[in-house]
């Protein structure tokens, strides 16, 4: 990008002031650096410890209707929030919030947080924008129903994108821990289980990633009133399988992978069975063909988000 192109940029941020749920979080704090050069307003009931020159916090509580004078002045909403301690009470938080929002005239784009885990369990070898939503457990219901209830209730002149984000990797996150430890600190376990889960698929995206791709969606020309975009580094070597995950891991931190052969993929077939997670012996990928045709750029590799947070590891082991 040209010094001219990164100057419209920059000037076209400043121009929409961001309404933030959720930028405490894991995503939200990366998507706070991301929009450095916006005029960003924290939304939330807890203030974060520390604000940048863009940024404003203003206590929001969604537990009730969300008073109207927390989102005026903002031109768009970026709603990651969500309440792990009360489950389905957050289908109740997003009515309160599409209230709101459907009130105040000057928001003219939402951007929406799902999960890939609205797909559930499925067979599918590849699986998209348009693949069947059936899922399972109380996480994947719940953000299946608000992204429903944002389709459905949004008004007519609002603009909507719902991102899917597979597995969310980073700095800071602890789902690539028992994997790490698996990798770094159990000589015995670990070869073992790279032998076992060999050919299991995995779904990571780097977090830096993530935000990128909220960051791509503000800056573009929406094509269609509702748009919906799978998040994922499905096109990134390190996702091709269990092993090939965890000989990364054992690079990024100057080791030599683990020696071992690779089991059938029939026997996750019959782990899958046994375990009750039939899907496991399945070659999948959740594909991001769609935002990447739509010129999205990934940010940072996977190899490079997987270095990062092994380093941070080892650092505090």
């Amino acid at each position: 990008m040209s010094l001219r192109e990164k100057l419209r940029e920059k000037a076209a941020y400043r121009v929409t002031t961001v309404l933030l749920t959720g930028g405490t979080g894991f995503i939200g704090s990366h998507l706070r650096q991301a929009l450095q050069c916006r005029e960003v307003v924290l939304l939330g009931r807890k203030k974060p410890v520390a604000l940048g020159d863009n940024e404003r916090w203003c206590y929001m509580d969604m537990a009730a209707p969300v008073p109207l004078e927390k989102l005026e002045g903002g031109e768009v909403l970026c709603h990651l929030a969500y309440s792990w301690t009360d489950g389905r009470k957050n289908i109740a938080y997003e009515q309160h919030l599409l209230e709101a929002v459907n009130a105040v005239r000057s928001i003219k784009r939402v951007v929406l947080m799902s999960s890939a885990a609205v797909y559930g369990v499925t067979r599918s070898p590849v699986i998209d924008e348009e693949g069947p939503r059936k899922p399972v457990g109380e996480y994947g219901e719940a953000k299946l129903a608000c992204e429903v209830m944002w389709q459905e209730g949004l008004r007519d002149d609002c603009l909507l994108t719902i991102l899917r984000p597979t597995t969310v990797i980073g700095p800071g996150d602890v789902k690539l821990l028992p994997f790490i430890q698996d990798a770094l600190r159990r000589p015995i376990i670990g070869p073992i289980k790279r032998s076992i889960l060999y050919h299991r698929s995995v779904h990571y995206v780097a977090v830096s990633n993530v935000a990128a791709a909220v960051r791509f969606c503000l800056a573009r020309p929406q094509a269609s009133r509702q748009e919906t975009y799978v998040v994922s580094d499905y096109h990134q070597p390190e996702n091709k399988n269990y092993a090939s995950m965890q000989d990364v891991m054992r690079v990024a931190s100057g080791r030599r992978p683990f020696p071992g052969i690779a089991m059938p993929r029939w026997m996750l077939a019959v782990l899958g069975k046994v375990t009750g997670r039939p899907a496991l012996g399945v070659k999948q990928v959740f594909s991001s063909r769609k935002l990447h045709d739509a010129g999205f750029e990934d940010a940072i590799s996977l190899y490079d988000e997987v270095r990062r947070v092994v380093e941070s590891f080892e650092r505090s082991a």
